[in-house]
């Protein structure tokens, strides 16, 4: 492990702090943008026909009953009429009573037969209008589908191209990070940004002069995280940031710039319209994905010890 002068440690350490903060903000960037972008995903919304509720008519059995009566009542008249006539008994006043008889006969045939033909009338009208709506509701469907497929293209090549834009400088920043750390100055376990911010408060107030040793800056930071007097998990810290504005103001400080970045760059990318955009041509996200690209291409700085 490199031991480091003390000037040179704080410059270290101030370094790293913010490589770990510009890692911290790109990160959040990314998974707000991933957020956003979810939201603007075309959604698909196809219409469903509902399936009619018609059971074909029948005659039953209270119809037949009324066609069979009647069926009986005509054939009754009928035969006794023509017996009448054959005979030669021929009665006016039989014959209207039976001729009476055949038409009420035939009517309680025709009348539950004319329902039973209307109802199949209505029923295949029903069934006719139904393949007529589900021809066209399939057309609909099928346009909506190809419209939906092309909609999803365009919002995955702009989603990957976004994406893309968003990964390559933090994957930059963190190939920095990872060549910085690699000069194995602290100890791995402190390598992140409540550990790193609290390092340095303790130089720079003078409660410790060296990392290690049993006054060392390692040992203070770990008995005030058994103490729980400093926060060590960096997801706690963004939830409860007042909270440690008294003892770890440096993470404070950091934190606070985490959020100012990426909420005026989450609020400028909340209000572009559409979901086929290009990110870097929001201003804020333009402006400081530039400085990031400049400031990790200058290796001197990064690598002057």
């Amino acid at each position: 492990m490199e031991v480091l002068q003390h000037d040179e440690l704080m410059d270290y350490l101030k370094k790293a702090i913010e490589v770990e903060t510009d890692v911290a903000i790109q990160e959040k960037m990314i998974e707000e943008y991933e957020k956003e972008a979810e939201k603007r995903k075309p959604v698909l919304s196809l219409r469903e026909i509902q399936y009619p509720d018609l059971s074909e008519p029948c005659i039953g059995n209270e119809r037949l009953v009324y066609i069979s009566c009647g069926l009986i009542g005509v054939l009754l008249s009928f035969f006794s009429v023509m017996t009448m006539l054959v005979n030669g008994t021929f009665d006016s006043a039989t014959m209207v009573m039976f001729g009476l008889v055949f038409c009420i006969s035939l009517a309680v045939i025709v009348i539950p037969y004319r329902k039973y033909l209307n109802e199949m009338k209505a029923f295949r009208s029903a069934w006719a209008s139904y393949n007529i709506q589900a021809e066209n509701l399939d057309k609909e469907n099928k346009e909506k589908q190809a419209q939906h497929d092309a909609a999803m293209l365009s919002w995955k090549h702009a989603y990957n191209e976004n994406k893309n834009a968003l990964d390559s400088p933090l994957q930059q920043t963190k190939e920095v990070m990872d060549q910085f750390y690699a000069k194995d100055v602290i100890y791995p376990k402190y390598r992140n940004l409540p550990a790193l911010t609290s390092i340095c408060e303790y130089f720079i107030t003078g409660r410790c002069t060296e990392l290690t040793g049993p006054h060392g800056a390692y040992n203070l930071y770990e008995d005030e995280v058994r103490k729980d007097m400093v926060i060590s998990q960096l997801s706690m810290v963004i939830e409860n940031l007042e909270s440690i504005k008294n003892n770890q103001y440096m993470l404070y400080q950091q934190v606070k710039s985490i959020r100012e970045n990426t909420d005026a760059m989450t609020q400028e990318l909340r209000m572009i319209k559409g979901y086929t955009f290009n990110i870097m041509q929001t201003s804020a996200i333009t402006a400081y994905y530039s400085q990031i690209t400049a400031k990790y291409t200058r290796r001197d700085y990064w690598f002057n010890n």
